[in-house]
């Protein structure tokens, strides 16, 4: 037996909200415009927690590309040599504010030139220009010493190391391009070195 049975009409059923469904969107917008606003939202809170968040980080970075030595004596071009270069380069430090990274690192560079490999250790400084974007442009510079591990000229001696990286974060991963210059004194001459390399980087 039913007491005070009355019929629902058509409209009511057919409401979502009638039936448990929650509004996600009441103002004058379209959705398609929220679900885009809600993507940057989160990306913006995942940049903001993840990609420029302060605190302790690390960076991997690979590159190679063209090198070339310049030999001077007594301040006169003797000569130069050219070929390619690689790097893996490894770095450990802060970062201040999402902007600012502070660091030290160290890695191998081969040199094609005389068949050389050399150690760097370095500082290093980075400075991304968004701290609360998933994609931001940076400038990171690095700077220190080069020491060198094979070739009978060069081997057991230390000379200048400096990296200077333009790129683009995207996420975790950095993609640049990398001006390498390094300075040694060899017996009788002076060994200058650059090279122009493509660069990938990941942050931990």
């Amino acid at each position: 037996f039913y007491t005070n049975f009355r019929s629902v009409p058509d409209s009511v059923w057919c409401n979502p909200v009638f039936r448990g469904a929650k509004v996600v969107y009441r103002n004058g917008s379209n959705s398609k415009d929220n679900n885009i606003s809600k993507l940057n939202n989160f990306k913006d809170a995942y940049a903001a927690n993840m990609v420029a968040r302060s605190g302790w980080n690390a960076y991997v970075v690979l590159s190679g590309g063209y090198n070339k030595d310049e030999y001077e004596y007594d301040g006169y071009d003797v000569g130069n040599d050219d070929g390619f270069d690689a790097m893996a380069l490894l770095s450990v430090g802060y970062n201040f504010t999402g902007n600012w990274f502070v660091g030290a690192g160290s890695g191998v560079q081969y040199m094609d030139q005389g068949d050389r490999l050399g150690v760097p250790f370095f500082g290093q400084v980075r400075y991304s220009l968004f701290k609360h974007k998933e994609s931001t442009p940076f400038i990171d510079y690095k700077l220190g010493a080069l020491l060198h591990t094979r070739n009978i000229d060069f081997q057991d001696k230390c000379g200048f190391f400096g990296c200077t990286t333009l790129g683009y974060s995207i996420g975790k991963f950095d993609v640049g391009v990398s001006f390498v210059v390094s300075k040694i004194d060899l017996d009788m001459v002076e060994c200058n070195t650059g090279s122009v390399n493509l660069s990938l980087g990941y942050k931990f």
